[in-house]
């Protein structure tokens, strides 16, 4: 990388090589993709689409707004300071300075006539203070008026009662003026009406920097948009590392994958991937074929094969599915081939697509499942609602029509996904 180009884009050297390795997320991609996506796109993706230079300008702009937003902020406070500053300087001891001349001169017509007074004050007007946006001076608002004197039997005591009630009014008003200059009124209700009142949110959501990629190559899908109507879950037949099915497709040249695999628990210490762990193979706009419906599968007017899979994404969830219980007591996946452990096992009262045990899906799994079903519903608009009979054939699935399905929901031959209770609880909750 050459350091003179470098300096064209208002970003340094080091800044640069970092871009090199790093990813880009959400925020800085969506200034050419739209709608929100949880996809990343590497520095090479940007530079081989003629997008990096523009992607460097937009930056240095934000960069720019922020700093001018920070430094006119910054002079608001400063003004707001000065004022304040000004208040305490200059009115406060003003206002003092007269009511201790109001007080004297009381006290000064008790000691001539040598008797008794009713001392009562004249207050003025109770009026709101003014606001900054008046420019009127706090020397000028309207003062109580001299204390008037007429005969009876008050005390100086009551007398030096009252003042202190004139001392402590005006004391009060000048605090409120100085409130509306710092902090103006705003006649609009506060959203926050207490810390007590923001409850936490009781489940997380989506962190599009959890997701990896681990993209196909272009021939291994279509790189064609196309708006998603459904969402269905499937599960790989394959033990919980998603490489398996990820790096079978990439292998196939039949266009067979999903965009995101939800990895499964690991069962050694050498595996580099965790429970729950999202994969995405491909941007959720693009497709490749995942359902694989024959024509005796279809209802009469309902949409093809090439359109259902098209119109839809697909969601695995890496798991063997359906086991075998073997006469040494152990459960086998893959007709007997693979052994999983019993606490990984999932026993029906009856039949399930012809099997009474299932490979169980994980907590960490169903979370990361849930995560991604409310992302996508509320990018692609789908209906979050749990669709009754989904674990078997559903003919709204069939008709295209919105919602999340599985496989199972549009081919009788699949098992894929098996109705486990936490699954069917964590679809509910959605």
């Amino acid at each position: 990388m050459e350091k003179d180009k470098i300096s064209e884009t208002g970003f340094s050297y080091e800044e640069m090589l970092a871009l090199e390795t790093a990813t880009f997320q959400k925020e800085e991609r969506n200034i050419f993709l739209a709608p929100l996506e949880p996809d990343l796109i590497t520095y090479s993706e940007y530079n081989e689409r003629g997008l990096l230079k523009e992607w460097l300008k937009k930056k240095k702009e934000k960069r720019a707004n922020k700093k001018r937003q920070n430094t006119k902020n910054q002079e608001t406070i400063n003004d707001a300071d000065e004022i304040s500053t000004q208040i305490d300087d200059e009115n406060i001891d003003e206002i003092t300075a007269d009511i201790d001349k109001i007080s004297t001169e009381v006290v000064e017509n008790i000691k001539q006539n040598n008797t008794r007074i009713n001392a009562t004050i004249v207050e003025p007007k109770a009026e709101k203070p003014p606001l900054i946006s008046q420019n009127k001076p706090i020397s000028e608002l309207k003062k109580p008026s001299i204390i008037e004197t007429q005969n009876g039997k008050n005390s100086i005591e009551e007398l030096k009662t009252t003042l202190n009630n004139v001392i402590t009014s005006e004391v009060e008003k000048i605090k409120i003026v100085v409130e509306n200059i710092v902090k103006p009124q705003d006649d609009k209700p506060s959203i926050i009406t207490s810390i007590e009142s923001v409850k936490p949110l009781s489940k997380p959501f989506l962190n599009i920097k959890d997701i990896i990629q681990e993209r196909l190559q272009n021939g291994s899908y279509y790189k064609e948009e196309a708006l998603k109507n459904q969402i269905y879950l499937h599960h790989t037949v394959s033990n919980g590392n998603p490489l398996s099915a990820i790096n079978w497709w990439r292998q196939s040249p039949v266009r067979v994958a999903t965009a995101i695999v939800v990895a499964g628990r690991p069962h050694n210490s050498r595996s580099k991937y965790a429970d729950g762990e999202i994969y995405q193979c491909f941007w959720s706009k693009h497709w490749a074929h995942h359902l694989g419906l024959k024509r005796n599968h279809l209802l009469p007017n309902s949409p093809s094969n090439t359109y259902l899979n098209k119109h839809s994404l697909g969601i695995e969830i890496a798991n063997w599915g359906w086991l075998t219980l073997e006469n040494d007591g152990r459960f086998m996946a893959l007709g007997g081939k693979v052994p999983v452990p019993e606490n990984e096992v999932v026993e029906y009262s009856g039949l399930y697509k012809g099997h009474q045990y299932y490979h169980k899906y994980t907590d960490a799994q169903l979370e990361s499942v849930r995560k991604l079903l409310l992302y996508f519903s509320d990018l692609f608009d789908i209906p979050k609602r749990y669709q009754e009979g989904m674990f078997d054939i559903l003919p709204a699935a069939l008709r295209g029509e919105k919602g999340i399905f599985t496989h199972t929901s549009v081919r009788p031959d699949k098992s894929d996904c098996h109705p486990q209770t936490e699954l069917i609880e964590m679809l509910q909750s959605l």
